[in-house]
């Protein structure tokens, strides 16, 4: 998106005649008519419609879902006529192509930036309307993200406040509730009308008069307190969002003070309630407390250990702690009473361990007192079971490797036998 893809294009045709921003007619006729041919290659093919008074485009986005057999970039390449193509880099799903037109005023041959998005799954409804207007949904992340909600290419998902903090990507997906991909009722559950939407915007104003509808828009915004990265580069490079939430919204007094606008806590609510998702968000929950406690205790115990080797316990070493930690989820077992006992026997199945999360007090931000007792007087016992049953895995191991067979094996693999 943007138009910039080809610039260091080593194609002759680009280099003669580069790729260039597109009148407003130039647009609208090569619009139609790519259109229609990418429709012999997906079953759905769309573009969002563009921001009002806009004099001139980057490129063409079009958003495309369920290929045809057959469809690949070749034949796409082939389809557009395109002189370069542009394949999509990391988690991008978007192709780009440069593709010949002839001048609108003219009649010169120019070369325009075609932009292909995949939809995943059926996303398309949700894309074009996340799209629309250009930034218009830049604008309602930025309005929303504090309430926790988050937009992106799925659909409208709901963080989960438990879960936040959490810096690996994989587990941050984790603590995320989807919510919904369908437009109208997001629309509606903001506040905002969709006939007007659908109706179509002709002016800024127009739009902007929508936008403002957002039942969560505050009145002042600070980008630097209130917005990440992204909504910083956006005030410097995007126009419209800087011009709607720092100049129009406050010269008009439209939205709310942050003292009147709802809490996060009532937000979360009102959305489970509209959406249907009460349910799922309470077992995401559990889950997460479940993780969080885990963690939790496990860095209870290893604290207790380093406090054990600043009182001058002998035993404990560098790696007495993590040694404790995995001791008391594998040989430590509840007695029945509410009291803690040794196992005779290791227990290595997960289902059947203890769950650290049991141990901690009422408040979950301590060690329950008769557990750290416990542990108190039982983790020289603890260490040594867990110590046993390493060195008997280990010598059990190297007995394994040191067998005839074994060691055949090993003169196999290494090169230095007949295979």
């Amino acid at each position: 998106m943007g138009g910039r893809r080809f610039v260091e294009s080593t194609v002759p045709a680009l280099i003669a005649e580069p790729v260039d921003r597109l009148s407003k007619e130039n647009y609208k006729f090569l619009k139609s008519k790519l259109g229609l041919i990418l429709c012999d290659y997906y079953l759905l093919v769309d573009v969002a419609p563009e921001a009002p008074e806009k004099q001139d485009h980057g490129d063409i986005d079009f958003l495309v879902q369920q290929p045809f057999p057959d469809t690949n970039t070749d034949t796409l390449v082939q389809a557009l006529d395109a002189v370069d193509v542009a394949r999509p880099k990391g988690d991008s799903t978007i192709t780009s192509f440069a593709v010949p037109y002839s001048d609108h005023s003219t009649g010169a041959t120019k070369h325009a930036q075609v932009d292909l998005q995949v939809c995943p799954g059926n996303t398309i409804e949700w894309m074009t309307h996340r799209w629309s207007y250009s930034t218009s949904w830049d604008i309602l992340g930025y309005v929303v993200r504090p309430f926790g909600f988050t937009p992106n290419d799925v659909g409208l998902y709901l963080r989960i406040e438990e879960g936040e903090g959490n810096s690996k990507k994989g587990k941050a997906k984790g603590n995320m509730l989807f919510l919904s991909s369908s437009p109208r009722p997001i629309v509606e559950f903001l506040g905002m009308s969709w006939a007007e939407f659908e109706a179509g915007f002709d002016t800024l104003d127009q739009l902007f008069g929508w936008l403002a509808t957002c039942r969560l828009l505050r009145r002042r915004n600070d980008v630097v307190e209130d917005g990440n990265a992204r909504d910083r580069a956006r005030v410097k490079k995007r126009d419209l969002f800087r011009k709607f939430l720092f100049e129009w919204v406050p010269e008009r007094g439209l939205g709310r003070e942050k003292g009147e606008l709802p809490s996060r806590a009532v937000v979360r609510e009102e959305a489970l309630e509209f959406f249907g998702k009460r349910e799922e968000y309470e077992a995401k929950l559990a889950a997460i407390i479940h993780v969080k406690d885990e963690k939790m205790a496990a860095d209870l115990i290893v604290s207790a250990m380093d406090e054990a080797s600043e009182a001058g316990e002998k035993e404990v070493s560098k790696r007495t702690p993590n040694l404790v930690k995995r001791a008391v989820v594998r040989w430590m077992t509840l007695d029945g009473k509410g009291g803690y006992a040794l196992r005779a026997d290791v227990e290595m199945d997960p289902e059947r361990q203890v769950w650290l999360g049991q141990l901690l007090d009422a408040n979950r931000i301590d060690l329950k007192p008769d557990f750290k007792a416990w542990l108190a007087s039982n983790w020289k016992g603890l260490k040594a079971k867990e110590k046993h049953r390493i060195g008997e895995d280990y010598d059990a191991g190297r007995s394994a490797r040191d067998t005839p067979e074994a060691k055949k094996d090993d003169v196999v693999q290494n090169g230095d036998g007949e295979a």
